[in-house]
């Protein structure tokens, strides 16, 4: 045990570190794998469910659903809908896997430079960094993108032992971009990585060979639709810069104390580099990318959310944990760091949301008064869920940004409204009251739960009669 808690480097894993490596594995999947039954309180997890639905049942991505994000990350909540066979639970099962595999990589990309010990305590610091841990059972896409982006760079990293590497990190790489554009920053962070590995013509030929496969094998699916998918997943998110969502906000504590904990000890890991030789800032140089790249990213980007600072976290993460070797007192200072880290991890998935209550109030009403067959249009997709309706495909993301920054879609929430058995509005369609005054037009009688106002016909809906599904 002493021998891997001092090790500096390590040339293969021992049965030891093989076992700590599994253990904090296990124990991520415990802490974060609970509630998996309950909705998360995050918008965008129903949103992605009822997407999934649709695409499933024939829906076409961009010409149908509306395209949020890259065409990868659909593929993949398509494909895991249809595994789970519509399982929500099964589906985040996937997510927290995939949360699982990104600790996975950090722990592969820290522990050539940092040993046994620094690569477990990337791993740790990985799945428990702000914007991580809230969303590592949560169907969304922002972790899966880092997780696919860490394994690039770690992979990037293994060319200067085999040259065939190149083609992982380049794979990666594109797997991560096309998933959402928040991996951005990992393109100069993995062509710095393949510098700092020395990489020669053969790495580089393999790593751009990797990156135009994957591309080429997710886009060339869904050629038609290219500029509807990049209008959605880029287009309307930059033209969301004047929307302001209303609705609970203020400062996340949690959050807060875990960036000062790894921002601390990432300051401490500079400057234990000070005076050390030039290759141990060569071997980190694609973590020091990551990290400027990431705050780059976030003072041009200007995220939209919180779990958009993942682009910060994560690289700190990498950052501190690769210096173990160097750091004074490197105990204390990781120590902190995870102490400050914990109650955001403890606190991980927050689930369901705030007006849960409210939101089951308004399902039975939709249950009791609109026909099974008849879809419903809503701006909150939970809904419609627990209520076993569907939602018209186009207008699934009924979101703020899309609904206060796509001036089409509003027409787009009134055509879907002609045929449908009700519409929801507990969101963004109480911003805007032009589109309220028409609802009520089409649907006059209204019954609220909550704050949450339920639009329906003037005569009920024909139901079939027998139990409800």
């Amino acid at each position: 045990m002493r021998a891997l808690l001092i090790s500096g480097r390590a040339s293969r894993p021992g049965r030891l570190e093989a076992f700590a490596l599994g253990v904090l594995l296990l124990m991520g999947a415990v802490l974060f794998g609970r509630e998996l039954s309950s909705p998360s309180a995050e918008f965008d997890e129903a949103v992605y469910l009822a997407s999934a639905r649709a695409l499933a049942d024939g829906a076409q991505l961009g010409g149908e659903v509306f395209s949020s994000q890259p065409p990868l990350f659909f593929a993949f909540l398509e494909g895991a809908y249809a595994l789970a066979d519509g399982s929500a639970v099964a589906i985040r099962i996937g997510m927290l896997v995939l949360t699982l595999a990104g600790g996975v990589a950090a722990w592969a990309l820290v522990r050539p430079m940092a040993g046994a010990v620094g690569g477990l305590i990337g791993a740790a610091l990985f799945i428990m960094a702000p914007a991580v841990a809230e969303r590592a059972a949560v169907v969304s896409a922002d972790v899966p993108s880092v997780a696919l982006g860490v394994g690039a760079l770690a992979a990037a990293a293994a060319v200067a032992r085999r040259p065939a590497w190149g083609a992982a990190a380049g794979g990666l790489l594109a797997a991560a971009l096309l998933v959402k554009l928040l991996a951005a920053p990992f393109v100069p962070a993995v062509l710095v990585g393949l510098w700092a590995a020395r990489a020669g013509r053969a790495a580089w030929g393999w790593a751009v060979g990797g990156a135009v496969a994957v591309t080429a094998a997710v886009l060339i699916p869904h050629a038609g639709a290219i500029d509807d998918i990049w209008t959605g997943a880029a287009g309307t998110r930059e033209a969301a810069r004047g929307v302001v969502a209303s609705g609970p906000g203020g400062v996340d504590w949690f959050q807060m104390l875990g960036f000062l904990g790894l921002g601390g000890a990432a300051a401490v890991a500079l400057a234990a580099g000070i005076g050390a030789p030039r290759e141990w800032w060569r071997e980190r140089a694609s973590i020091l990318a990551l990290l400027a790249g990431g705050i780059l990213f976030c003072l041009v980007h200007r995220p939209l959310f919180s779990h958009h600072y993942v682009a910060i976290s994560a690289p700190l993460a990498l950052l501190v944990a690769s210096a173990w070797p160097r750091l004074r007192a490197a105990p204390v200072v990781v120590g902190v760091a995870l102490l400050l880290l914990a109650p955001l991890a403890i606190q991980s998935r927050a689930a369901p949301p705030r007006d849960y209550a409210a939101q089951q109030g308004a399902a039975i009403i939709l249950e009791e008064e609109t026909s099974p067959r008849l879809p419903v249009v809503s701006d909150l997709p939970l809904i419609p869920e627990l209520a076993g309706r569907t939602t018209p495909p186009g207008v699934i993301d009924a979101s703020y940004v899309r609904m206060g920054s796509d001036p089409d879609a509003p027409e787009a929430v009134l055509a879907a409204s002609e045929g449908a058995g009700a519409v929801v509005a507990g969101r963004a369609f109480l911003a805007n009251p032009s589109l309220l005054v028409e609802i009520e037009r089409r649907f006059p009688r209204v019954e609220t739960a909550g704050d949450i106002r339920i639009y329906l016909p003037a005569e009920p809906a024909g139901r079939p009669s027998g139990p409800m599904s």
